[in-house]
């Protein structure tokens, strides 16, 4: 089973699309980089993968399944006991992210 299978994610504000068409699959054990210039929507794109995109967002997507769990229609409630026990965001600054005393 994949850790996270992402197919046709698409993120729009006030009917314009900003990120559109993403698709991506990550194995368990696996790291996975999203790359690309500022403002490309790498941020919005991992923010999706938790349910944590602003209000003002509509977001779509052919399928989102995390750890065996389709989360692509999750309500909030749902979201909250999937975020932290199985998937999480470690943002850029990782030394203040990450705790060396913990095992993640």
């Amino acid at each position: 089973m994949r850790a996270l299978e992402l197919r046709g994610l698409r993120i729009a504000f006030d009917g314009t699309a900003v990120v559109d068409g993403v698709s991506l699959s990550v194995e368990r054990g696996e790291c996975v980089a999203i790359v690309g210039e500022s403002g490309a929507g790498k941020t919005l794109t991992a923010r999706a993968l938790l349910g944590l995109t602003p209000r003002a967002a509509t977001v779509t997507a052919e399928g989102l399944v995390i750890d065996g769990t389709d989360a692509a229609a999750l309500g909030e409630r749902a979201w909250r006991r999937l975020r932290g026990a199985r998937i999480g965001l470690v943002a850029q600054d990782a030394l203040v992210s990450l705790d060396p005393l913990r095992r993640i």
